[in-house]
């Protein structure tokens, strides 16, 4: 029996980090596959097409300075970004939606002293019980936090090194915050609920830093007809060399590494020189044997849970309420609304709901018709008469969404990323949480690979 020829490499995982280094390969002139599992390139960036709209399943949202590094990927023809400006400037309290111009707490003019004191005022109201109320000496306990955070955000360097600060990688963000003013931790928790990727008693102080810094500062953006362009661009370039529907079942090392893979229900082998898992820690334990030292790195690796949850209207009753495309909630089942059809034509749309975090995690195996009640009880707190414009929904999970950095991480970050022999790491998980920092790692891995093929 013939043995199949020896690839230069085998990229396990299609999603934007395993896209990345194939491109980067693929330039450089390496020969190579990229496995995937689903029927679709992206993994957790995902657009969903419905009739005469399409919505984000996953990850959606792309920084300012994201934005020069994903035109390299992308066809021209493809790139068109929709400005959202600052994330959560709109807030729902459990009693009402509160505008605040400016999520940092400045007071540069007359419209910010007034947003404030109508988020001073919205908190006292005794129907709201998701907050305490944000009394003038809390809102000073607040900005000057956001100060430290401030001047904290000008130390970190790219790529992370939580270690680099005293306390950043040992406390958490929740006592960071309590060095302020204990009630703070519930309006940074209403802020980090996504993008933090769980609550801030379990995430490190650096990680808390850079989140809050990444939403005060970052101006935020869509493309136009969905995030998953940026996977589908790449992978249009790859041509034959991106197999989909191919399930990974095994990685043995023995100077060849030997991937057994399942395409249809064929099993079949393909060998390489080296391979990059491009896929979460969970499922790289499960293919392939690592000594303790990296088995225990990839062990503390924490991801939060996501449910992005689609219901579609009849009507955008919304539009003018919430700005940029994002409301912020307190005291509702998801921690954030998203105008999932924001920039799109016609009279209808779509909301997304996204639970996150623990909730997220105790609800992972509700069915999805006690989601959808749930979630529609909640927007009906927010929008009375939303149930009547109701037409259908959708719900996706997300066991393993945004991955977070707890304390210690710093600490196995240096064995998490290291390669083991011709076994390359890469995805979000070694970077941090966003579509750029799962792009980079591909594109660093891809480059740790090429000089060890040339030697």
């Amino acid at each position: 029996m013939t043995q199949s020829p020896i690839h230069d490499v085998i990229i396990v995982g299609g999603g934007v980090a395993g896209l990345a280094a194939a491109v980067h390969l693929m330039e450089s002139g390496v020969d190579f596959i990229v496995l995937e599992r689903e029927d679709y390139p992206g993994g957790r960036v995902r657009t969903i097409k419905y009739e005469n709209y399409y919505a984000e399943a996953g990850a959606m949202v792309v920084g300012g300075e994201e934005i020069s590094l994903i035109n390299k990927l992308i066809r021209p023809e493809r790139n068109t970004f929709l400005d959202l400006g600052v994330h959560g400037v709109n807030l729902y309290f459990g009693s009402g939606i509160v505008k605040l111009s400016r999520m940092d707490g400045e007071i540069k003019n007359i419209t910010d002293f007034l947003t404030l004191s109508r988020f001073y005022l919205k908190t006292l109201s005794r129907r709201n019980k998701a907050l305490p109320a944000a009394k003038p000496s809390l809102l000073h306990h607040y900005r000057k936090a956001l100060r430290e955070i401030r001047i904290q955000s000008e130390k970190i360097t790219y790529p992370y090194d939580p270690t680099a600060e005293e306390g950043w990688d040992t406390d958490t963000f929740a006592e960071f915050i309590d060095r302020h003013h204990p009630d703070l931790k519930a309006f940074f928790e209403l802020q980090l609920k996504v993008t933090a990727g769980d609550l801030i008693n379990k995430i490190s102080s650096f990680w808390g830093i850079v989140t809050v810094d990444w939403n005060i500062k970052a101006n935020f953006f869509w493309l136009a007809g969905g995030s998953s362009g940026i996977p589908h661009s790449m992978s249009a370039a790859l041509g034959n060399r991106l197999w989909l529907d191919s399930d990974v079942l095994s990685i043995e090392s023995n100077g060849v590494t030997r991937v057994k893979y399942k395409k249809r229900g064929i099993v079949g082998d393909l060998f390489a020189r080296s391979v990059i898992l491009a896929i979460p820690p969970s499922e790289v334990l499960n293919i392939t044997k690592l000594p303790s030292w990296k088995r225990e790195a990839m062990e503390q690796v924490r991801f939060g849970a996501y449910i992005p949850v689609h219901l579609c209207y009849r009507n955008r009753f919304w539009e003018g309420k919430i700005k940029g495309g994002y409301l912020n909630c307190a005291g509702t089942v998801f921690a954030d609304l998203v105008d999932g059809t924001y920039g799109q034509l016609g009279s209808g749309g779509i909301l997304i709901s996204f639970i996150a975090g623990p909730r997220a995690k105790e609800m992972l195996d509700m069915p999805d018709e006690q989601i959808l009640e749930v979630v529609q009880q909640d927007i009906e707190k927010i929008f009375p008469g939303a149930v009547n414009e109701f037409v259908s929904g959708r719900v996706f999970r997300w066991p393993a969404a945004i991955p977070y950095f707890p304390p210690g991480y710093g600490e196995i970050l240096k064995n998490i990323r290291k390669p083991l022999g011709r076994l390359f790491f890469c995805g979000d998980y070694t970077q941090g949480a966003g579509m750029f920092d799962a792009i980079y790692s591909g594109q660093a891995t891809a480059e740790q690979v090429i000089p060890l093929l040339e030697s």
